[in-house]
């Protein structure tokens, strides 16, 4: 990929259309993060929404990007975009660990937190090295698609295991769980129902 040449209008495409869209797009999350700071209020479900595939979307144009050299603006984006990114990741993290502590962990909530842990790795890389050898960021890719299919780790084993003590913990504050069995009780808080 080092001497891989993109044609004309690809260039352009990414140049002058693409990098500035996703340049104002971050400028608006940092604004919508700035006002949820001043409500002091997190909006539920949304900023996962918001930030995981436009993250996503960043891994891609960076490594697109690495190939465009006689733009200066690409060249800017490539070096300063990352380290943008990352405030932009942390919010997302918090909001999806405060759903996790909430509502236990899931299947879906673990590839959230899968994909967001594989941007951050992309990010990291692209500030710390910036030379054209993306491998890590592939590698990185495979490892937490192995990881969060196979083993312990696993989205159905951990997400499992997570509700199963969610069940559990609700059970026992109940007084329903007696012995490994469950005991019927008429008056349960709504929350736990």
């Amino acid at each position: 990929f080092d001497n891989y040449k993109l044609a004309k209008p690809f260039v352009i495409l990414v140049s002058y259309i693409t990098v500035p869209i996703f340049i104002i797009y971050a400028f608006i999350l940092y604004i919508y993060f700035f006002k949820i700071l001043i409500q002091a209020e997190l909006p539920k479900g949304v900023i996962t929404n918001l930030v995981l595939v436009f993250a996503l979307l960043t891994v891609i144009l960076l490594f697109i990007s690495s190939v465009i050299k006689s733009n200066k603006l690409v060249e800017k984006f490539r070096e300063f975009f990352p380290v943008i990114m990352i405030p932009i990741l942390v919010m997302m993290f918090y909001a999806i660990f405060i759903r996790i502590s909430d509502y236990g962990l899931t299947e879906n909530r673990y590839f959230v937190v899968a994909a967001g842990i594989y941007t951050l790795i992309s990010m990291i890389y692209y500030i710390f090295y910036r030379s054209n050898s993306n491998i890590v960021i592939f590698i990185s890719l495979a490892a937490i698609i192995f990881l969060s299919t196979i083993g312990p780790v696993s989205a159905y084993n951990l997400s499992a295991s997570s509700q199963d003590a969610r069940l559990a913990s609700i059970l026992d504050a109940n007084g329903m769980l007696e012995s490994n069995q469950i005991k019927p009780k008429k008056n349960v808080s709504l929350d736990d129902k």
